[in-house]
């Protein structure tokens, strides 16, 4: 329980914000019954959850300082290069398991990927699937 002014929050993981990967947790006023209850107080970022492993604590904040003064434009510019370098590491990665793919096989490899065998045959109905 967190005190706020004159109201007792409850923290709580919200079950959207596990899905999410989210390493934020919110707080919630207690207590109260109707609307009141699911309105947010605030939110908390207790240490060391999503922490790497393989990350000092001291660096991490300095990290998270460095992430929250990029602002939402400059995150998002990291989340779309980090994005791009991942497919292109999967793509890299299905050309070297089939060096006989064409390259219209190793974007159907890809999007078997991404999208699930069951999107990949409403696409491409007519096509097998291939290997990725």
């Amino acid at each position: 329980m967190v005190k706020k002014a004159d109201t007792t929050c409850e923290v709580r993981l919200t079950s959207t914000a596990i899905s999410a990967g989210s390493t934020a947790l919110t707080a919630y006023e207690s207590g109260r019954e109707g609307p009141a209850y699911n309105r947010a107080c605030h939110t908390v970022m207790p240490a060391g959850i999503g922490l790497p492993k393989d990350t000092d604590a001291a660096a991490y904040e300095v990290q998270r300082q460095i992430y929250s003064q990029l602002g939402g434009k400059g995150r998002l510019a990291i989340a779309f290069r980090l994005t791009d370098s991942v497919r292109r590491f999967a793509l890299a990665g299905i050309r070297q398991r089939h060096p006989d793919y064409t390259e219209a096989l190793v974007q159907q490899a890809f999007a078997r990927l991404r999208l699930g065998d069951d999107l990949v045959r409403a696409i491409w109905p007519d096509r097998e699937l291939v290997d990725p």
